[in-house]
């Protein structure tokens, strides 16, 4: 999954007016705090994130794991903050012209990871 400069350029301004969804702090980026952020963006498909000054890690590192860990796009970094998309595949709520996803690009990887029954056992 791959935004042009324009594609950004209109989800930017799509969420310009959003508060951050998620805060993080000195407990860090970890399962609770990146299934809140997975549910959010299939709920929300645009939000952001803002990483406060007690986290053990900078913004650069945080877009890195989130990025990794939801499957999600970072369209904005300003100071503190990363602003995210993935479009949702069952009800796309945010149209981006000529934007064209692969289907299975848009599954929640970590809904996926707790979905396997083999894994409580």
């Amino acid at each position: 999954m791959e935004l042009t400069g324009k594609q950004k350029h209109h989800l930017r301004a799509l969420g310009h007016h959003l508060d951050p969804v998620v805060w993080l702090g000195k407990n860090g980026l970890d399962a609770p705090q990146l299934d809140f952020i997975d549910q959010a963006l299939w709920d929300h498909e645009l939000i952001k994130v803002k990483v406060g000054k007690s986290a053990p890690f900078d913004v650069k590192e945080m877009i890195e794991i989130v990025e990794a860990e939801t499957g999600a796009l970072c369209v904005q970094k300003i100071g503190k903050l990363g602003m995210f998309f993935r479009p949702n595949a069952d009800e796309p709520k945010i149209r981006v012209p000529g934007f064209k996803a692969d289907p299975a690009s848009l599954v929640r990887p970590r809904l996926r990871a707790s979905e396997n029954p083999s894994q409580g056992e």
